[in-house]
């Protein structure tokens, strides 16, 4: 009988699945250090995890038996991707199980942005009642713009044309814009063009990925825009956090910082 393990708290239905299908399966709540880890996999031909559990080269060495990796998340950057393919080890990954739920948290941020909230937040927490609305603005008859044009960029999208008193001057893109076909028929423009938008849009969603775009993109754009990224590398939060609050301030602008953490 083949033998699965999952970790990280894995919803019982997958376990379920996998049973139904001829599995032993073994859950665990939690994470796993490399050499718990490779404890833990002795005999196991499918591995079940999520954004905590890092399976490296060593890991995939030390269990020949392991024949899949089941990243219920939506990156699998915490798998070597590289020696699981020299190893014949598939490697599957969830990338729409969570857009909805970031879209809709990503609309949420705009609102809180758009009224201070972090801001009065702030000064409610250092014992101010500011009692004004000076600054704050209602989302109704904003412009707003998207950076990126992947799962979550086609959400937003979506979610931004529902709401008819709101507007989409467009989506942004550093592929070629002849190329990209909008579900909404929103205008695409190349990233190349976001210069000639300042002082145009409200607030940029930015819907690039955590591992390599977000990095870079959020600390420049914030010096032409109030932002809103859902960064979830999150390691890395406080040095992201760093970066884009610098660029903030210096713009005079404002970044919201979206971490989802399984939702």
């Amino acid at each position: 009988m083949p033998k699965a393990l999952l970790l990280e708290n894995i919803h019982p239905l997958a376990a379920q699945s996998l049973r139904d299908h001829g599995f032993e399966v073994e859950t665990m709540k939690g994470a796993l250090a490399e050499d718990e880890l490779i404890e833990a996999l002795e005999g196991v031909d499918l591995l079940g995890i999520r954004s905590k559990t890092t399976v490296t080269a060593k890991v995939l060495d030390a269990r020949p038996t392991l024949t899949a990796i089941g990243c219920f998340c939506i990156g699998t950057n915490q798998v070597d991707l590289n020696h699981a393919g020299r190893r014949g080890v598939a490697v599957f990954n969830a990338p729409y199980s969570n857009t909805r739920s970031v879209v809709e948290l990503v609309i949420c941020d705009i609102i809180c942005l758009m009224r201070r909230i972090p801001a009065h937040t702030h000064h409610l927490k250092h014992g101010l009642w500011d009692k004004t609305a000076s600054g704050s603005h209602e989302v109704r008859g904003k412009t707003l713009g998207i950076i990126g044009y992947g799962n979550l960029g086609k959400g937003a999208e979506k979610a931004v044309c529902a709401a008819k008193d709101m507007a989409l001057a467009g989506v942004f893109t550093r592929r070629d814009p002849a190329g990209v076909k909008t579900v909404s028929g929103a205008k695409v423009y190349s990233a190349d063009d976001l210069k000639d938008f300042v002082g145009k849009i409200d607030v940029m969603i930015l819907c690039g990925g955590s591992a390599t775009d977000l990095p870079k993109q959020t600390a420049e754009y914030v010096k032409m825009f109030n932002t809103v990224d859902s960064f979830d590398t999150h390691a890395k939060i406080p040095e992201h956090f760093a970066a884009v609050d610098k660029a903030a301030k210096e713009s005079g602008k404002i970044g919201l910082i979206l971490s989802l953490i399984h939702i």
